[in-house]
């Protein structure tokens, strides 16, 4: 089960149904020098709730015997009705009540000083004839028939009942802000022996004449013109040259919310309210749940700076931190509404501890995480930029956090324990970090860019005729000369270049250039790449994304062997291009609508041997040229297949963009590992020993060599600085791209394990090559849904799948063990931070998916807060959050 990190809005949990006493944070204990003065009880009662004869009434509350309360302990506050209201929405009754406040003992003697945030505090009594509902504020509970009610109904509504703010009268859960007089404070500023007498005596739960004070209630407003806070003291009335008889100063709204009951008569039509009053030194500005959004955000932040509130309180689910009040921020986790502060009966919001696996979703940018029943607790914290426009600098911040101690080891998984592969024969070698087929990132962005307008037209497509540069039409023969054109792009003077057949299969035609340098592919060589392309390449491709077009009318690919590849490279360059792919070619030459330089027909350049380094002195040996030649045809033959089908087959008006281009020839490699690693097939969750063990181990490390490992050594990168790369970018980099790989064969994986096919007709890669959208849009019309959505899902799989906590398979990788994996390759390289409690860790998370992984514990029985906020002015609104619970 998957929860959602927010305070639930509707109810207060009865925590009766838990065997378990809710968490709390530990925070500071104000001195009793600096404590909560009291003035005395006070009832607040709200009949007619419901109807149009709804009204309220405020007087002295009378503890009775109970009550050891000091003589200037019973003075209480003079309200004065106001106003009330009451709306219906989403399942609850909102009722509340305005009255205007003077600073006076409820018999109307003025208090001989100004008061500060008087505050009318939630109360439990115990006197037998005017005690409040089990151990909570209300009482006095009736139907409309004027009726009590009588338990366990009566129990469950006095438990039901919810502390909030005023709406507005539009149905939704508006807050209006001359009605916002919600005060939520931590336990332990209303604990027993926080309190005082107007003289600075201690007093205690039983001198005020209570059972507990409940860390909830209203707090009184001196009101600006419009009604909203403008201070929070009112005035001393015993100076001469004040009326005082009328000098009604203040305004607070007692509001609540409770569950609508079927049938409806079982809806409270009178209640009571018990409240102690007292003026609170410290000012604080609370934001509920209704707040929680852009315009409550706004307006707490409006209450706190008019006011100079020292304390913002909020609740989980909040977006409201920022650099600037952090500082000032505390989420009260949850809000104790029944019950004693050691055992409470009903808490708000709900805060259940996840079991071990389970993945939660912030719902803003608070949370709360509780430590364990028997031991500490610990989470990874994984945000995600969901952003395509910008970067997210943003700061996390633990508090009551401590450090973790695994498993998994916090600042790096470990190693397969498992088999463990040298570097010797059958072994796998380390992943490369400049794979072969990394090199056309250039040209896929700028055919994105220069040849999609022309895409659009349809004169820009082969007709009849061919041109004296294209391939001859027709089938080749072995010897025939053609003559190609080499130089890159759209137009421009031609380089033109002979080459001549050297081998011809049932779909591969190679042709090598007449120039090349000696010591190059012999024809036993090129007559293998012909087979094994048409054994395992055209149909693992083309089964999977379609066929290529054969606009030449050939019957075939063609792959030309030529040095011009090779002179790619400058002298004494570190990078080799292996091959590449000209989307130009698939345009007829017509200067103006087409491509003057195309070749018109469906070609790969590919790079010849130079045993001797006579192109620029850079020596290209016959082995290593060879061990990239089919993974490189395999990764543009995608680029193929993706061009020509979108310009001819699907009426595209746009080539694909170039993260989801790249990515698709990438996952194209990994499918010629299944193909040839015989029997290994996607979802198998491969580990070391199914490559390095058995009859098959030559083959299948031969073949993960070949076509996987490419790919492990472009996802190295990202893991080891995941909010450095994102899987949908803009900026290319080998730590994007695998990214990019990863998560594809994440989504496939989800894909097929939802009911779908991974390839061919009506599958997931078929339907990415076959659209007529692109990037983003084209994924989210594949999957369903909002592809960031997947992208933090796929985040959390990297670092919860196969470490044993067993989360929701869509949290998992279901073809791949990378820990088994990258064991044999130098170690699982995904970087985990630890979060020290009180201390920001700030990133900056790139565009398009980029994430992090942030480690916190929890010691049993208490509650740590989590608050991300921007690091600097901007928004973190983009930034998605989840949190899996690792032990």
């Amino acid at each position: 089960m998957r929860h959602t990190l927010l305070a639930l809005p509707l109810t207060a949990v009865l925590a009766a149904c838990s065997s378990a006493t809710p968490p709390s944070v530990q925070l500071p204990t104000p001195s009793p020098s600096a404590g909560i003065r009291s003035l005395g009880l006070m009832e607040v009662t709200l009949t007619g709730v419901g109807t149009s004869h709804m009204s309220a009434q405020a007087l002295p509350y009378h503890p009775g015997v109970q009550s050891q309360a000091l003589t200037d302990l019973s003075g209480g506050l003079q309200l004065k009705y106001d106003s009330n209201g009451y709306s219906d929405r989403n399942g609850m009754r909102y009722a509340w009540a305005t009255f205007r406040v003077r600073n006076a003992a409820a018999n109307g003697t003025p208090y001989a000083s100004a008061q500060q945030n008087l505050t009318l505090l939630a109360v439990s009594t115990g006197n037998p004839s005017t005690a409040t509902i089990a151990d909570t504020a209300v009482r006095n509970l009736k139907h409309f028939d004027g009726s009590a009610y009588t338990d366990p109904l009566k129990t469950t509504l006095a438990r039901s009942f919810v502390p909030t703010q005023k709406l507005d009268t539009s149905g939704n859960l508006n807050v209006v802000e001359q009605g916002a007089d919600l005060q939520l404070l931590p336990e332990s500023a209303v604990a027993d022996g926080q309190f005082s007498a107007p003289d600075s005596t201690p007093v205690s739960y039983t001198d005020l004449g209570v059972n507990t004070v409940l860390p909830y209630g209203f707090v009184v407003r001196t009101p600006a013109s419009d009604g909203t806070a403008q201070g929070r003291t009112l005035p001393d009335l015993t100076g001469d040259a004040r009326p005082v008889a009328q000098q009604y100063d203040g305004l607070v709204t007692i509001a609540v919310k409770v569950p609508l009951q079927t049938p409806a008569t079982d809806n409270p039509y009178t209640f009571s309210l018990v409240f102690e009053v007292v003026s609170d030194p410290t000012t604080r500005v609370t934001q509920s749940v209704e707040e929680q959004n852009t315009a409550g955000n706004a307006a707490v932040s409006q209450r706190a700076s008019t006011l100079g509130a020292s304390v913002i309180t909020t609740l989980p689910g909040s977006t409201l931190p920022t650099s600037s009040n952090v500082s000032a921020l505390d989420v009260q986790c949850t809000v104790r509404t029944a019950g004693s502060a050691g055992a409470p009966t009903a808490v708000f919001p709900a805060l259940a501890a996840p079991a071990l696996g389970e993945v939660l979703t912030l719902s803003g940018t608070t949370a709360c995480l509780p430590g364990g029943t028997s031991g500490n607790a610990e989470y990874t914290v994984v945000p995600l930029n969901s952003s395509s426009s910008s970067a997210k600098s943003v700061s996390v911040l633990a508090r009551n956090s401590v450090s973790v101690t695994g498993p998994p080891t916090p600042n790096l998984i470990g190693d397969d324990a498992g088999p463990q592969l040298g570097l010797g024969d059958g072994g796998l070698p380390a992943a490369p970090t400049s794979p072969a087929t990394d090199s056309d990132l250039a040209r896929l962005t700028q055919d994105q860019q220069t040849l999609t307008p022309k895409l659009a037209n349809p004169a820009a497509r082969v007709a009849q005729g061919i041109h004296p540069l294209s391939l001859p039409t027709g089938t080749l023969a072995l010897g025939d000369t053609v003559s190609l054109n080499v130089a890159p792009g759209c137009s421009g003077a031609v380089d033109l270049r002979t080459g001549t057949v050297r081998s011809i299969g049932a779909h591969l035609i190679i042709v090598s250039d007449t120039n090349n340098p000696a010591g190059g592919f012999t024809t036993t060589q090129l007559d293998s790449f012909v087979t094994d392309f048409d054994t395992n390449t055209w149909p693992t491709i083309t089964g999977a994304f379609g066929t290529p077009t054969d606009i030449d009318n050939n019957g075939h690919v063609v792959a030309f062997v030529t040095r011009a590849v090779n002179e790619l490279s400058p002298p004494a360059s570190s990078t080799v291009t292996y091959g590449y792919s000209e989307t130009r070619d698939l345009f007829n030459t017509d200067p103006t609508s087409g491509c003057e330089r195309s070749n018109q027909g469906e070609l790969f350049y590919m790079l010849t041997p130079d045993p001797t380094g006579a192109v620029n002195s850079n020596v290209r040996t016959v082995a290593n040229v060879q061990s990239y030649f089919q993974p490189t045809l395999a990764h543009e033959f995608q680029h193929v297949i993706n061009a020509s089908r979108r310009m001819y087959v699907n009426n595209a008006v746009s080539f694909e963009v170039p993260w989801l281009n790249e990515g698709l020839s990438n996952i194209a490699e990994e499918l010629m590992f299944y193909a040839t690693s015989v029997g290994l097939t996607p979802r198998q969750n491969i580990v070391v020993s199914n490559i390095n063990t058995g009859p098959n181990a030559s083959k299948r490390v031969a073949a993960f060599n070949t076509y996987a490992n490419p790919n492990f050594g472009r996802y190295r990168p990202f893991l080891q600085r995941p909010d450095n790369f994102g899987p949908f970018w803009t900026t290319d980099s080998l730590g994007a791209r695998g990214a990019t790989w990863n998560f594809l064969r994440y989504a496939a994986d989800r894909y097929v394990l939802a009911g779908g096919t991974e390839g061919g007709p009506g599958g997931f890669l078929y339907q990415l090559v076959n659209s007529q959208t692109t990037g983003l849009t084209n994924l989210q019309a594949v999957i369903g849904v909002d592809p960031y959505s997947w992208a933090q899902d796929w985040s959390v799989a990297n670092y919860a799948d196969d470490i044993g906590v067993n989360p929701l398979a869509i949290y998992t990788h279901p073809s791949w063990n990378y820990r088994s994996l990258f064991g044999a390759l130098g170690g699982f390289p995904l970087l985990a931070r630890p979060l020290t409690a009180g201390t920001p860790l700030n990133l900056t998370y790139q565009r398009g998916g980029s994430t992090s992984y942030l480690r916190m514990g929890v010691i049993s029985g208490q509650t740590a807060q989590l608050l991300l906020y921007p690091t600097v002015n901007g928004s973190s609104d983009a930034v998605s959050v989840k949190v899996v619970r690792t032990k």
